[in-house]
């Protein structure tokens, strides 16, 4: 349990609860291991309640079913907002820029605790009820926003990543589920509806940065599945769902990724000055 203990080093004193499907072979072992913080629910059971985007294969690793899951086994009367960890993190690190660089502070003891910057980020949701989730980012938003074009920095700010989260997800519990959508890039999938749907959908908060593994190695989890259908299939759940806006391209050269065109899926607003005037008298 790597986020388990990342959390705490790196100064969270609040509650934890741990995930677990009935079908985990180390279902009692994390019973017996951390006591009361383990929350089991079915996949069977929320199988009907998701659209898993494919008719072909089971797909028992994916993420789906687990965030579907916990809107329903974290309850208002339990926690206000919560924060959705979905890997193996060993780190979070502060992002700054000095000078147009991007500098980020791995530290073995953290300069930071999570407990304030997480009290902080509990106020922010009470009192901006337009926005529906957040994300820490990963490190590839930095390197790929030059291709995405989102988020940047200007005149030595960083700019919020627009529209995107993933991976992790803070969200309140009295909100609607988060419309997370089939088995694989469900995650995607997710916040391009939300952004049609909401005027402030989802966005990554840049000044901080949350690392895991790479999920298409580590063993367990994921690595089953795209090892199976690889990346180009995990792209494809987006394109078929949105084939207006996304579509496939290499990623690096290495491997196959979607790519989004926000032109033709973000809402337009017509600025009030193109207003025409309906007392104004036609000559």
């Amino acid at each position: 349990m790597h986020t388990y203990k990342t959390l705490r080093v790196f100064g969270w004193t609040g509650p934890i609860r741990i995930l677990c499907s009935d079908d985990d072979p180390r279902l009692e072992e994390y019973r017996n291991r951390y006591p009361g913080e383990v929350l089991v629910f079915s996949k069977n059971e929320y199988r009907c309640k998701v659209d898993e985007g494919q008719n072909y294969t089971a797909a028992q690793g994916a993420p789906l079913y687990a965030r579907r899951a916990i809107h329903n086994l974290v309850t208002p009367d339990m926690a206000d907002v919560v924060w959705e960890l979905d890997d193996d993190y060993s780190y979070i690190a502060s992002v700054t820029n000095r000078d147009g660089q991007t500098y980020v502070s791995v530290l073995n003891k953290p300069s930071f605790s999570l407990d304030h910057i997480l009290s902080k980020i509990a106020v922010f949701f009470k009192h901006t009820s337009a926005v529906r989730t957040l994300a820490f980012a990963q490190s590839g938003d930095f390197y790929s926003s030059a291709l995405e074009g989102n988020m940047y920095f200007s005149r030595g700010v960083m700019h919020f990543q627009n529209r995107k989260a993933m991976n992790s997800f803070f969200f309140r519990t009295s909100d609607p589920p988060l419309p997370f959508a089939g088995t694989l890039n469900d995650d995607v999938n997710m916040y391009l509806d939300l952004t049609l749907r909401h005027p402030v959908p989802a966005f990554t908060y840049p000044l901080f940065i949350i690392v895991q593994g790479n999920t298409q190695q580590n063993r367990g989890g994921m690595t089953d599945i795209y090892r199976r259908d690889g990346t180009y299939v995990k792209s494809m759940h987006t394109v078929v769902r949105y084939p207006a806006a996304v579509r496939v391209k290499p990623l690096m050269s290495t491997r196959w990724h979607h790519s989004i065109n926000w032109n033709r899926i973000q809402t337009k607003i017509i600025s009030e000055k193109f207003k025409k005037n309906s007392h104004a008298k036609h000559s």
